[in-house]
C-alpha cells in the first residue's frame, strides 16, 4: 500500500468517526469541509504567540532603573551586571524546558499547555513587577520562562489546523507575532517606566490638563483683594470674584475663572 493511499484511508476514518471529544477528529473535519484559510484559529495563534513574545524584552527599558532601586549594586558601573542576570533568566528558564513542555503537549495535548503557559505568563509578569529585592526579579523571570512552554506547542498547533497548503502561511502568522511582540514588548516598558515622576501634579502638561487649558486662573502677588484678611499666597487657584466674598481658599481650592 502506497503512502498516499494510507493517508487516504487514515483521512476517511477520521471522517467517519463521530467523537465530539477528539479535538484532532474535529480539526481534520474541519479541515476537509471548509478549505478556506482559518482566519479565525490563526488570529487566535497570533494573540497567544503576542502574550508569551511581549515579556521577553518589556522590561529593558526599566530595567536600570529596576536594579538601582534594589541598592544591590555597589555603584553605578555594577548595574549592568546585576542587570544581565536579571534579562537572561527568562530565557535560560525557557531552554532548560522547552523539550519538555513538547513532550507534555504531544501526550496531553495542545491545549492544556497553552493555557497554562499563558497562566504563567499573567502570574509571573506580575509578580515580576512586584518585586521587592533582586533575587525575588530574578526567581520571577526565571519561573516565568520555564512555564511559557507556549512556543513549540503552538508552531505545531498552526500547522495541524492549517491545511498543507496554508501550512506555510501559519508559520509566518508566528513569526510576525513574534516580531510584534518584541518590538511593542519595549515600546510599553519604555512608555510605562518611571511614570509616576512623569505624571506628577507640577508636570500636568504632560496628560495635557494643565490648569490654564481648563480655564483656570492663577491669583497671583499683584492679585488685588484677600480672603477675610489674609493674603491669597502665589501658586493658589481660586475664581477671582471669590477673593472679595468672603469664600475660603484652601491648598487645593481650584474652580473656574469667569467668563
Amino acid at each position: 500500500m502506497s503512502e498516499s493511499e494510507n493517508e487516504s484511508n487514515i483521512e476517511e476514518a477520521l471522517l467517519k468517526k463521530n467523537d465530539e471529544n477528539c479535538p484532532g477528529c474535529i480539526i481534520e473535519r474541519l479541515k476537509h469541509t471548509d478549505s478556506a484559510i482559518p482566519f479565525k484559529l490563526l488570529f487566535s495563534v497570533w494573540i497567544v504567540v503576542l502574550s508569551a513574545a511581549l515579556p521577553i524584552s518589556s522590561l529593558f527599558p526599566f530595567l536600570y532603573f529596576m536594579i538601582r532601586d534594589f541598592n544591590i549594586a555597589k555603584g553605578e558601573e555594577d548595574i549592568g551586571y546585576y542587570a544581565g542576570f536579571v534579562g537572561s533568566a527568562f530565557m535560560f528558564g525557557r531552554a532548560l524546558t522547552s523539550v519538555l513542555w513538547g513532550v507534555i503537549a504531544d501526550r496531553y495535548g495542545r491545549k492544556p499547555v497553552i493555557m497554562f503557559g499563558i497562566g504563567a505568563v499573567v502570574i509571573f509578569n506580575i509578580l515580576f513587577g512586584l518585586s521587592t529585592n533582586f533575587w525575588m526579579a530574578v526567581s520571577m523571570r526565571f519561573l516565568l520562562g520555564s512555564l511559557c512552554g507556549i512556543l513549540g506547542p503552538m508552531r505545531a498547533y498552526a500547522s495541524e489546523v492549517c491545511r498543507k497548503e496554508y501550512q506555510a502561511l501559519g508559520m509566518s502568522i508566528i513569526s510576525t507575532s513574534w516580531g510584534v511582540g518584541l518590538v511593542i514588548g519595549p515600546a510599553l516598558g519604555g512608555f510605562f517606566a518611571q511614570i509616576q515622576q512623569r505624571s506628577t501634579p507640577d508636570r500636568l502638561d504632560w496628560l495635557e490638563f494643565t490648569p490654564e487649558k481648563l480655564g483656570w486662573q492663577r491669583l497671583g502677588p499683584e492679585t488685588p483683594g484677600d480672603v477675610k484678611g489674609r493674603k491669597i499666597p502665589n501658586r493658589r487657584w481660586c475664581r477671582p470674584e471669590s477673593t472679595g466674598s468672603g469664600r475660603k481658599s484652601t491648598d487645593r481650592h481650584w474652580s473656574r475663572s469667569a467668563s
